[in-house]
């Protein structure tokens, strides 16, 4: 039973925590206020990859340009398309894909991160 409990703690051997706390922003380029942005999962270049494992994880939607989540320390890929409800019920397409490949890559490593991420407009 001590076995089981020590592989599936969130400590590895040094006490360091294992996963991050990250706090993910979007902007616009216009910076008019996102009230809810949901990313469109249905697409192959919507992701939120960890390089080191492969493991794709899904983003919560954002609500007033935020979202939380908490992810195994890492290097990740991150790209999507989605649909941002502004603040005045305008639904537009965006893009982000800044973080798309591997040159460019996001490093989560610490216990907490804050990521900005500048948002474009796709074409209606």
């Amino acid at each position: 039973m001590t076995a089981f409990l020590s592989l599936t703690s969130c400590k590895v051997d040094g006490g360091e925590n294992i996963y991050s706390e990250v706090d993910f922003s979007a902007c616009l380029p216009d910076d008019a206020q996102i009230a809810v942005l949901r990313i469109d999962y249905t697409l192959a270049g919507s992701f939120l990859r960890n390089i080191n494992t492969d493991y794709e994880y899904t983003l919560p939607a954002f609500i007033n340009g935020s979202c939380h989540i908490k992810l195994r320390k890492g290097i990740y890929l991150l790209a999507f398309d989605g649909d941002a409800t502004l603040a005045d019920g305008t639904v537009r397409r965006v893009r982000f894909a800044g973080h798309s490949v591997n040159r460019d890559a996001l490093p989560l490593t610490g216990d907490h991160e804050t990521v900005l991420l500048n948002l474009a407009y796709l074409q209606q």
